[in-house]
């Protein structure tokens, strides 16, 4: 943000870039392994026709599809310099996102936390193993069932799009879908609950003084 004034941050997060490659990389044996289950499945379900193996295919290949985008996203995030470090920043003056986006508290209609519990899984059947599998493996990961993100949702969200000159500025503004207003969305998996609720009072602070709703919601 060269030329920029500077901005009065109460709370800053920002990618850990040491943490995030020793999460590929573990996140890329945990992929080969989870291929080599997928293959001895298939085997075993070619061989014996048994169902076993073929449950061990779909759960081999479920646990690689998930591991295999953990590793790609935690090597991309191991690669960030600069401005791309910042998650996010609450400033007196407003919101900074990845890429160093600002945005200022008047240009916001409201702030969600949204929490989704991933962890309960269906009652009975197969879809209960894909779900446990999937559940289990993103746990191991560091996601603790619970996904947690920010809806900065802007008054012109066409307008802050204009200002998103990078990819990391680009990538977290979703249009709108169905009741879901276009925002930006800032994931916080992988934060612990003391970070998340400091960052929450921050922003429940802030939009006090800015008449700004800040809400938590599920979903």
């Amino acid at each position: 943000m060269t030329g920029a004034p500077t901005w009065t941050e109460r709370i800053r997060l920002t990618t850990d870039v040491a943490a995030e490659a020793r999460r590929a990389r573990r996140a890329l044996l945990v992929l080969l392994a989870s291929l080599v289950v997928a293959a001895a499945g298939l085997g075993i379900g070619i061989a014996t026709g048994n169902v076993g193996g073929w449950v061990m295919l779909g759960l081999g290949l479920l646990s690689a599809i998930v591991w295999g985008v953990v590793a790609a996203s935690a090597r991309e995030a191991s690669r960030l310099t600069g401005d791309d470090l910042v998650d996010i920043a609450v400033a007196e003056e407003g919101v900074v996102g990845p890429g160093g986006l600002r945005i200022p508290w008047d240009e916001l209609a409201a702030v969600e936390l949204v929490r989704i519990d991933a962890r309960h899984a269906p009652a009975r059947g197969a879809d209960r193993l894909v779900a446990q599998a999937t559940n289990a493996a993103l746990q191991r990961s560091g996601f603790e069932g619970v996904a947690t993100s920010l809806r900065l949702i802007p008054k012109d969200l066409e307008a802050l799009r204009a200002r998103a000159t990078t990819r990391i500025q680009r990538r977290v503004i979703a249009p709108a879908a169905g009741s879901v207003p276009g925002h930006v969305r800032l994931g916080l998996n992988g934060r612990g609950a003391e970070e998340v609720a400091a960052l929450l009072a921050a922003l429940e602070e802030a939009g006090a003084r800015h008449g700004l709703p800040v809400v938590v919601a599920s979903g």
